[in-house]
């Protein structure tokens, strides 16, 4: 009931040069920057890891899943093989029209490594959107 009673009265504004807009009521997400707020997304997001493990199109090493690394709300996907790679994003696109989530496309990109990277590149989507091949990437502040 505190969660419900803390998140069901979230009003926020915005300020811009120096003018603050009308409050107006915020119905989703969970406050940025709260002490909460990392771990409630994690218990909102925790089925999608699941559904990415089950399926066993990641990578594993020594037996633990490492097809999905995540922080906060930052996704890096793992797999062996292009194939892989679309059906976890497939996995991913399903359960974000699921869960009213939106993954944003142009922010996402796809990246290969090892001996065979220099082939043409598959056409990988994300819902119905083109993911771009890139050559290098930055991560949590690391390219």
């Amino acid at each position: 009931m505190v969660l419900h009673n803390w998140y069901s009265k979230l009003v926020s504004v915005v300020k811009w040069n120096g003018v603050f807009s009308y409050p107006f009521s915020v119905y989703c997400g969970v406050r940025q920057g709260g002490v909460l707020s990392s771990f409630l997304f994690n218990i909102y997001v925790d089925d999608l890891i699941h559904q990415l493990e089950a399926s066993n199109y990641g990578r594993y090493v020594f037996g633990k899943f490492f097809g999905c690394i995540m922080y906060a709300d930052d996704l890096l996907l793992l797999s062996a093989s292009v194939t892989g790679l679309q059906q976890m994003l497939n996995i991913c696109h399903s359960f974000a029209q699921f869960n009213d989530i939106i993954f944003i496309h142009n922010k996402s990109v796809c990246f290969k490594v090892g001996p065979l990277w220099s082939r043409s590149a598959s056409v990988m989507l994300l819902g119905s959107k083109d993911l771009q091949w890139v050559t290098n990437f930055k991560y949590l502040g690391i390219t």
